[in-house]
C-alpha cells in the first residue's frame, strides 16, 4: 500500500492504493473492502475530493484518475506531464491537494520539476531552479 486517505465526511470509510494497481474503498465497521477499481498503472497517491464525492488516484506515470465513490466507477482523468522533453510521458504523482477558489479550481501537485528560468543577471546563461509552492492557511493564495 502506497497511499491511504480517510473520507472527509464519513469516518467509516477510507481508500487505499498501491503497486497492485487497485484503488480500494474500505468500510471500517465491516473491516473489509466495500468497492474496488482497477487502475491502468501503479497507484502512488490517493485522496478523496473535499466533498467526498470522488476518490482520486495519482499514478506512477503522471496520470490522475477520478472515480465516483458510489461504486468506484471511472469518472475522468488528468494527465500531469510536460508537453515536451524528459517528462513528456509523465512523472510519478507523489501527492494530491485541492484548493477551492472562486471557480472551484483544483490544484494537483506532482513531484517537483526543474524548469529553465531566466535571471536578470544571467545575460545569455540559462539556469535551472526548482519550482515549489505553499498554500496560505485560508487556502486562497498560492505563493511561489
Amino acid at each position: 500500500v502506497a497511499s491511504v486517505s480517510f473520507h472527509p465526511k464519513d469516518d467509516r470509510h477510507f481508500i487505499s492504493g498501491g503497486i497492485d494497481k487497485k484503488l480500494r474503498l474500505w468500510d471500517i465497521t465491516d473491516g473489509r473492502v466495500k468497492e474496488w477499481a482497477q487502475a491502468p498503472d501503479v497507484i502512488t497517491a490517493a485522496r478523496f475530493t473535499p466533498d467526498g464525492k470522488y476518490a482520486v488516484a495519482g499514478l506512477f506515470h503522471g496520470q490522475v484518475y477520478f472515480y465516483d465513490v458510489d461504486g468506484l466507477k471511472y469518472y475522468t482523468q488528468i494527465a500531469c506531464r510536460n508537453r515536451s522533453g524528459k517528462h513528456s510521458r509523465g512523472k510519478k504523482v507523489t501527492g494530491i491537494s485541492f484548493v477551492r477558489a472562486e471557480r472551484d479550481d483544483w490544484l494537483l501537485k506532482s513531484k517537483q520539476e526543474t524548469v529553465p528560468e531566466q535571471h536578470e543577471n544571467s545575460a545569455n546563461e540559462d539556469r535551472n531552479s526548482t519550482l515549489t509552492g505553499q498554500l496560505s492557511d485560508t487556502g486562497k493564495d498560492l505563493a511561489r
